[in-house]
């Protein structure tokens, strides 16, 4: 279909130029409209293009919430934010984690050490596999492997 709609346009500028008699009133026209196909084909691209920034809205107001100007400072944010959780603790909190872990056998609960699942009292698990890895991380040093944790 666009074929011929190009050349239906085409036609038309033909049929307008043709019905002009003065030479040079009718090159300034032929001109403006070359001028307008132009324009057009500028437009078009601008509105494909604003399609993709109005994408990117989300992503660019996070960016102006932070001022971040530069794809370098950017990346040091980024970097700043992938920190492990267990930096941001302090010495307090982390000497109650471990005062809860040092409690848990002398409170009943049961604890499988190989997995990081506790237990209560009465056999039913409290805590997913990796759970107690996770507090002695906390509690200990965020480097720590989880098979030195015992």
């Amino acid at each position: 279909m666009q074929p011929v709609k190009a050349k239906s346009a085409e036609t038309q500028t033909n049929h307008l130029l043709a019905r002009i008699a003065d030479p040079m009133a009718r090159a300034e026209v032929q001109l403006l409209l070359a001028e307008v196909v132009a324009l057009r084909s500028q437009l078009a691209t601008l509105r494909a293009g604003m399609r993709r920034v109005e994408a990117l809205g989300p992503i660019t107001a996070g960016l102006a919430q932070y001022h971040i100007e530069s794809l370098e400072e950017l990346a040091e944010r980024l970097k700043h934010s992938r920190q492990p959780l267990g930096l941001t603790f302090s010495e307090q909190e982390r000497n109650a984690v471990q005062a809860f872990l040092d409690g848990l056998d002398g409170e009943g609960f049961a604890v499988n050490v190989a997995t990081g699942e506790i237990f209560g009292r009465t056999g039913r698990r409290i805590a997913k596999p990796g759970f107690l890895q996770a507090l002695s991380k906390l509690a200990l040093d965020h480097d720590m492997a989880p098979e030195t944790l015992s």
